[in-house]
């Protein structure tokens, strides 16, 4: 199951560690009352007021949008199941709400934070692409989650590139497009020198219809295809790419289109076709979906048949921090024995990517594919971190939270060794697939 910000906090916070309640209004009364008096409400008519003056409240969409409000010093009236605080604009209906024992905790400024932490501690087994290109060494500053060589564990030969000219050299001056690839429109841009190829293609919108494409034949029929290209986006640019199985006519068999929105962004775009005992070509289009006078830069494309299944360790392989960078940063670089123009992939050891810190409900319900039970020991054990340290928190509570981190420190050491092990027996079964 993939938990969002909002189940990894109230599962934290109110199951296991008892420092959130969570309950859902009956009604709001005004923009400073929020009532509950429901069966399962937290709160209750013989209540003392103590029990949650001072608490912080969470409501999430006061007025039924995708916004989030928390005030501190709750007061308390058990009688009526009230809670009143400072306005809280547009608060009406019934929202969800949080109560907040240890206020300090702040779940928009402080939680978010503790949760990516949590994040940061628990890795995955990431299979990343890399064109081979005739070279002994490749620069990995386009991979920006490896910042240090234990990330990159294995490295494999997968496969020949299908594609002619993948480094988009030769590339004569006088034409629109490299060598084996077609071009339209007017100002195909190239781009000199990417991360360990010689040329990029940058192109204009569609309102220009500047595109690059290959058509390679097919010599086998009936095998699933992959295509990965690198991808960069300017403030208003959408990369997109287009695989297509194709028969004589050109009808199209099967086709996938990918298309990368992020303005500024940049990573890999991945696409899959299946062929046809009628398919006898395959069709690459690179093109660029956004607005006029933005630019797509493309670089690296790979093809290779998923069919074949076979994966090659390559060793001995080293990676290590070399040099200084463009920015005066070092670089890391991954060394290999010479290889032909093939498609690798690398086998990497990386953090789950963090949440963010955005205070919307459309951000609260983000999810993380990390392992529940893990996720959940990692960010317990950092808020119970947190709330030994802060000088506010009373020294009575901090000796229960004391008591409270260990537990959660040797679940997590326990649950993290577990999950470590089926990475393990992951590696083992790819390397085992490598001798059949």
């Amino acid at each position: 199951m993939a938990l969002t910000r909002r189940q990894i906090r109230q599962r934290v916070g109110q199951r296991e560690l008892g420092i959130i309640y969570v309950g859902t209004m009956t009604t709001t009364g005004a923009t400073t009352q929020a009532i509950d008096t429901s069966d399962d409400s937290p709160m209750d008519p013989g209540d003392n007021a103590l029990r949650y003056n001072g608490a912080g409240l969470l409501v999430r969409s006061p007025a039924g949008g995708t916004g989030i409000a928390y005030r501190q010093n709750v007061t308390y009236v058990p009688a009526t199941q009230e809670l009143t605080v400072a306005a809280i604009s547009g608060l009406t209906g019934t929202p969800e709400y949080e109560l907040h024992l240890e206020p300090l905790l702040h779940p928009l400024l402080i939680w978010p934070g503790l949760i990516d932490d949590a994040l940061a501690l628990i890795r995955r087994i990431s299979f990343q692409h890399i064109l081979f290109t005739n070279r002994n060494y490749y620069d990995l500053t386009d991979w920006a989650e490896i910042v240090g060589p234990e990330q990159v564990r294995r490295l494999y030969s997968i496969g020949t590139n299908l594609l002619q000219n993948p480094k988009f050299d030769p590339w004569p001056v006088a034409n629109l497009a490299p060598d084996n690839w077609t071009g339209t429109g007017a100002g195909i841009v190239r781009g000199n020198i990417e991360e360990n190829v010689p040329h990029s293609v940058g192109l204009d919108p569609a309102s220009v219809a500047e595109t690059l494409e290959q058509i390679i034949t097919l010599s086998v029929a009936n095998r699933r295809v992959k295509c990965v290209v690198w991808a960069r986006n300017d403030a208003n640019s959408q990369a997109r790419l287009t695989l297509q199985a194709r028969r004589s006519g050109p009808t199209v068999d099967d086709s996938q289109t990918v298309t990368f929105a992020t303005a500024s962004g940049q990573r890999q775009l991945e696409a899959e076709v299946e062929t046809t005992s009628d398919t006898v070509s395959v069709r690459i289009l690179l093109d660029n979906a956004g607005a006029d006078g933005s630019r797509a830069t493309f670089w690296a494309p790979m093809l290779y048949d998923l069919a074949m299944g076979r994966r090659s360790r390559i060793k001995p392989i080293t990676t290590m921090l070399a040099g200084q960078g463009d920015a005066g940063a070092a670089t890391m670089k991954l060394y290999v024995p010479y290889r032909s123009e093939q498609v690798g992939q690398m086998a990497l050891l990386l953090p789950y990517p963090a949440l963010g810190a955005l205070a919307t409900t459309t951000a609260d319900d983000v999810t993380t594919s990390a392992p529940d039970e893990l996720v959940i020991a990692a960010v317990a054990t950092q808020v119970l971190r947190w709330l030994v340290t802060h000088p506010q928190i009373p020294s009575t509570s901090k000796a229960e939270y004391r008591v409270s981190l260990q537990t959660w420190e040797a679940r997590f050491r326990q649950r993290a060794r577990t999950h470590m092990r089926k990475i393990a027996k992951t590696q083992e079964m790819w390397e085992a697939s490598e001798l059949n």
